[in-house]
Protein backbone atom coordinates (compact mmCIF):
# COMPACT_ATOMS: atom_id res chain seq x y z
CA UNK A 1 0.00 0.00 0.00
CA UNK A 2 1.99 2.85 -1.08
CA UNK A 3 1.12 6.24 0.32
CA UNK A 4 1.04 9.39 -1.35
CA UNK A 5 0.89 13.07 0.21
CA UNK A 6 -1.07 15.63 -2.04
CA UNK A 7 -2.40 18.80 -1.42
CA UNK A 8 -6.10 18.87 -0.03
CA UNK A 9 -8.82 20.36 -2.22
CA UNK A 10 -11.71 22.07 -1.84
CA UNK A 11 -13.87 18.73 -3.53
CA UNK A 12 -12.69 16.89 -0.51
CA UNK A 13 -13.92 18.62 2.68
CA UNK A 14 -17.11 16.04 2.49
CA UNK A 15 -14.51 13.24 2.99
CA UNK A 16 -12.38 15.36 5.28
CA UNK A 17 -15.35 15.39 7.54
CA UNK A 18 -16.21 11.79 7.08
CA UNK A 19 -12.62 11.14 8.60
CA UNK A 20 -12.67 13.78 11.38
CA UNK A 21 -16.00 11.99 12.51
CA UNK A 22 -14.23 8.19 12.45
CA UNK A 23 -11.35 9.82 14.02
CA UNK A 24 -13.20 11.43 17.20
CA UNK A 25 -16.32 8.68 17.52
CA UNK A 26 -14.42 6.63 19.82
CA UNK A 27 -12.64 9.03 21.92
CA UNK A 28 -13.44 8.76 25.44
CA UNK A 29 -14.13 12.79 25.13
CA UNK A 30 -16.99 12.62 22.48
CA UNK A 31 -19.64 11.46 24.57
CA UNK A 32 -19.42 14.45 27.24
CA UNK A 33 -18.84 17.10 24.59
CA UNK A 34 -20.93 15.91 21.64
CA UNK A 35 -23.53 13.53 23.11
CA UNK A 36 -26.40 14.01 20.44
CA UNK A 37 -28.45 14.06 18.90
CA UNK A 38 -27.41 15.39 15.88
CA UNK A 39 -29.52 16.63 13.14
CA UNK A 40 -29.81 15.35 9.76
CA UNK A 41 -26.86 16.48 7.20
CA UNK A 42 -24.35 17.77 10.44
CA UNK A 43 -21.49 15.89 8.31
CA UNK A 44 -22.45 18.32 5.41
CA UNK A 45 -22.51 21.52 7.58
CA UNK A 46 -19.26 20.40 8.95
CA UNK A 47 -17.61 19.70 5.36
CA UNK A 48 -18.92 23.54 4.88
CA UNK A 49 -17.52 25.03 7.70
CA UNK A 50 -14.04 23.40 6.84
CA UNK A 51 -14.15 24.60 3.54
CA UNK A 52 -15.47 28.56 4.65
CA UNK A 53 -12.54 28.27 7.14
CA UNK A 54 -10.22 27.34 4.37
CA UNK A 55 -11.40 30.24 2.16
CA UNK A 56 -11.56 32.92 4.46
CA UNK A 57 -7.82 32.08 6.28
CA UNK A 58 -5.06 32.44 3.62
CA UNK A 59 -3.02 30.66 5.92
CA UNK A 60 -5.00 27.14 6.22
CA UNK A 61 -3.14 24.36 3.98
CA UNK A 62 -4.64 21.14 3.61
CA UNK A 63 -2.94 17.71 2.39
CA UNK A 64 -4.19 14.59 2.26
CA UNK A 65 -2.86 11.16 1.93
CA UNK A 66 -4.02 8.80 -0.82
CA UNK A 67 -3.46 5.07 -1.11
CA UNK A 68 -1.79 4.91 -4.36
CA UNK A 69 -2.97 1.00 -5.28
CA UNK A 70 -6.78 1.94 -4.54
CA UNK A 71 -7.09 6.28 -4.93
CA UNK A 72 -8.57 6.05 -1.44
CA UNK A 73 -8.57 8.85 0.77
CA UNK A 74 -6.55 7.10 4.35
CA UNK A 75 -6.11 10.85 6.15
CA UNK A 76 -5.96 14.04 6.14
CA UNK A 77 -4.11 17.04 7.92
CA UNK A 78 -4.83 21.20 8.11
CA UNK A 79 -1.94 23.14 8.84
CA UNK A 80 -2.29 26.78 9.78
CA UNK A 81 0.92 28.37 8.76
CA UNK A 82 1.33 31.60 10.88
CA UNK A 83 3.58 33.83 9.14
CA UNK A 84 2.78 37.38 11.22
CA UNK A 85 3.64 37.55 14.27
CA UNK A 86 -0.02 37.38 15.17
CA UNK A 87 -2.33 37.53 17.93
CA UNK A 88 -3.90 33.74 18.23
CA UNK A 89 -6.27 35.37 21.16
CA UNK A 90 -9.11 32.90 22.59
CA UNK A 91 -11.96 32.93 19.66
CA UNK A 92 -15.56 33.11 20.51
CA UNK A 93 -16.57 29.54 18.85
CA UNK A 94 -20.28 28.34 18.29
CA UNK A 95 -21.19 25.03 18.87
CA UNK A 96 -25.00 23.57 17.42
CA UNK A 97 -27.17 21.23 18.50
CA UNK A 98 -26.05 17.78 19.57
CA UNK A 99 -23.38 19.74 21.20
CA UNK A 100 -22.74 19.83 25.43
CA UNK A 101 -21.98 23.89 25.19
CA UNK A 102 -20.73 24.24 28.68
CA UNK A 103 -18.08 21.20 28.19
CA UNK A 104 -17.57 22.33 24.68
CA UNK A 105 -16.48 26.05 25.96
CA UNK A 106 -14.65 24.81 29.03
CA UNK A 107 -12.32 21.94 26.99
CA UNK A 108 -11.51 24.16 23.83
CA UNK A 109 -11.85 27.20 25.58
CA UNK A 110 -8.82 25.87 27.66
CA UNK A 111 -6.52 24.61 24.65
CA UNK A 112 -7.35 28.33 23.09
CA UNK A 113 -6.19 30.06 26.09
CA UNK A 114 -3.09 27.70 26.49
CA UNK A 115 -2.03 27.75 22.61
CA UNK A 116 -2.71 31.89 23.13
CA UNK A 117 0.29 31.72 26.12
CA UNK A 118 2.57 29.21 24.23
CA UNK A 119 2.22 31.38 20.64
CA UNK A 120 0.98 34.89 20.93
CA UNK A 121 3.00 37.01 18.78
CA UNK A 122 5.41 34.00 17.30
CA UNK A 123 5.63 33.08 13.72
CA UNK A 124 4.54 28.84 13.96
CA UNK A 125 2.64 26.18 12.41
CA UNK A 126 -0.14 24.77 13.42
CA UNK A 127 -1.23 21.27 12.14
CA UNK A 128 -3.98 18.68 12.62
CA UNK A 129 -4.24 15.45 11.93
CA UNK A 130 -7.51 13.40 11.11
CA UNK A 131 -7.16 9.36 11.11
CA UNK A 132 -8.13 7.12 13.52
CA UNK A 133 -5.23 8.16 16.09
CA UNK A 134 -4.63 11.91 16.00
CA UNK A 135 -1.71 14.01 16.86
CA UNK A 136 -1.76 17.43 17.38
CA UNK A 137 1.56 19.81 16.67
CA UNK A 138 2.59 23.50 17.18
CA UNK A 139 5.94 24.24 15.66
CA UNK A 140 7.46 27.90 16.73
CA UNK A 141 9.71 29.16 13.70
CA UNK A 142 12.88 30.53 13.84
CA UNK A 143 12.26 32.61 10.82
CA UNK A 144 10.14 35.80 10.01
CA UNK A 145 10.36 35.06 5.78
CA UNK A 146 7.60 31.74 6.44
CA UNK A 147 5.93 32.51 3.50
CA UNK A 148 2.86 32.28 1.14
CA UNK A 149 4.52 29.14 -0.96
CA UNK A 150 6.66 27.71 1.65
CA UNK A 151 5.01 24.25 2.69
CA UNK A 152 4.78 21.97 6.01
CA UNK A 153 7.07 19.68 4.98
CA UNK A 154 9.63 22.42 4.74
CA UNK A 155 9.10 24.18 7.70
CA UNK A 156 12.27 26.09 9.44
CA UNK A 157 11.30 24.69 13.25
CA UNK A 158 13.16 26.06 16.37
CA UNK A 159 10.95 24.18 18.48
CA UNK A 160 7.80 21.51 18.04
CA UNK A 161 5.47 19.95 20.55
CA UNK A 162 3.45 17.23 19.07
CA UNK A 163 0.53 15.48 21.14
CA UNK A 164 -1.13 12.30 20.57
CA UNK A 165 -4.79 12.50 21.18
CA UNK A 166 -6.45 8.74 22.61
CA UNK A 167 -9.09 7.64 21.18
Amino acid sequence: MPVEIQPGLDGDATRFAEIEHLAYKDNPMTPLLFPGPFPEGVLARRAEALLKGKIEDPQVRWVKAIDTDTNELLGWAQWQIINGPRLVAPEKRTFGQGCNVEACEEFFGAIQTKRHELMEGKHHARMFIHRPVRWSCVTSLNTHDFSAQSTPDRPKSKKTRCWRHVG
